[in-house]
């Protein structure tokens, strides 16, 4: 994979690591999107220990930070 692919993908998790449901979501609602979140930040932490183990200069902090998952 290239840098390219990285940030690609990066930018395709983003938006449902960071999801937050509005205010005037109902109680399901808000649970989807906190469930949808956590999937995204879990599939975001699997990729990363894939690309980390198949490129040695892979950057998974910067990885997690462009998806949204850590600060």
């Amino acid at each position: 994979m290239t840098r390219k692919d990285y940030i690609a993908i990066a930018a395709i998790l983003h938006p449902y690591a960071i999801s937050a449901a509005p205010r005037t979501a109902g109680k399901v609602e808000r649970e989807r999107i906190a469930q949808a979140s956590g999937y995204a930040k879990s599939i975001a932490h699997d990729m990363a220990n894939h690309m980390a183990a198949d490129n040695a200069r892979f950057d998974r902090a910067r990885f997690l930070k462009a998806c949204g998952v850590q600060s």
